[in-house]
């Protein structure tokens, strides 16, 4: 029974954010997406794995899951990868970064996408087996 009303709760609530109205209304901008491939420039700015104003590149690529939740994959020129998993709240979002080699670590950031969701940038910061780093970073939707 908690199944059902849980379900119900959910169809009516996508119902209500559908909307209703004689169609004259029009939505005229597009909703903020992550979704594609990103080449993102990382320049740190704390931490010990890298000096401070050091540069490198990472690719990412992301899949909107939901209207507000996204995942991915990332690599970087150095050769780690890992998943990012983020959730967005406008054009402001969340995420974490999940590295898998060469040597596990977590990071955790904020960022914004520009308006017409082709450019975000924003900071994280974190570590891994080779120390800590705290960085900002600007990526292009490519």
């Amino acid at each position: 029974m908690k199944r059902i009303v849980l379900c119900g709760v959910f169809v009516a609530a996508l119902l209500a954010s559908l909307g209703c109205g004689g169609g004259s209304d029009s939505v005229t901008s597009t909703p903020p997406s992550a979704t594609g491939t990103w080449a993102a420039t990382l320049t740190a700015t704390g931490g010990t794995q890298l000096p401070n104003g050091a540069q490198f590149t990472a690719t990412l690529v992301l899949v909107q899951i939901a209207p507000d939740l996204w995942e991915g994959t990332y690599s970087t020129q150095g050769g780690s990868t890992g998943t990012i998993f983020g959730q967005l709240t406008g054009y402001t979002f969340t995420f974490s970064t999940f590295e898998g080699g060469p040597c596990g670590g977590v990071f955790d950031g904020v960022g914004t996408l520009n308006g017409s969701s082709t450019g975000m940038s924003g900071t994280y910061a974190g570590s891994d087996c080779t120390g800590t780093l705290q960085a900002t970073f600007v990526a292009a939707r490519q």
